[in-house]
């Protein structure tokens, strides 16, 4: 038997290349959930609609079911992230949305060119379901 280091040599290179290269295409999709833009805020995002539907706007002792009198209180209110205690640099838009569309909103317009944080709750509102969604960018 002979030796056939010539092709042993670039077999192996071979399998080596593309095992690195496979690994660096990887990379970018591995650290893309960790590489937020500086205006996301998911754990405030997620905080705010939590605190809205449990606690700001629901009855008292019935998380998740929202109170006609607060609801008209707080959306009447004209500073929406004074009223959830969020960044003073982040803009914040909440919108109270049932089947038939937008039932009150406020805060300013969501961008549509720019990422956005969102996170909602489905809550009851005047004995219907709907849906306490919170923006911030």
């Amino acid at each position: 038997m002979r030796a056939q280091t010539t092709l042993d040599f670039l077999v192996g290179v071979s399998i080596f290349l593309l095992t690195v290269a496979m690994v660096m295409a990887m990379i970018p999709g591995i650290l893309d959930p960790f590489a937020l833009e500086e205006s996301s805020s998911p754990v405030q995002t997620n905080r705010a609609a939590t605190a809205l539907a449990t606690d700001e706007l629901a009855d008292d002792g019935d998380p998740y079911v929202l109170s006609t009198t607060k609801v008209d209180a707080f959306f009447v209110g004209t500073d929406v992230t004074d009223q959830l205690g969020l960044d003073e640099d982040r803009a914040t838009n909440v919108t109270l949305e049932n089947e038939s569309g937008i039932v009150k909103a406020i805060g300013p317009p969501v961008p549509q060119d720019r990422s956005t944080t969102t996170a909602w709750r489905t809550v009851s509102y005047e004995g219907a379901q709907a849906t306490v969604r919170v923006r911030t960018w």
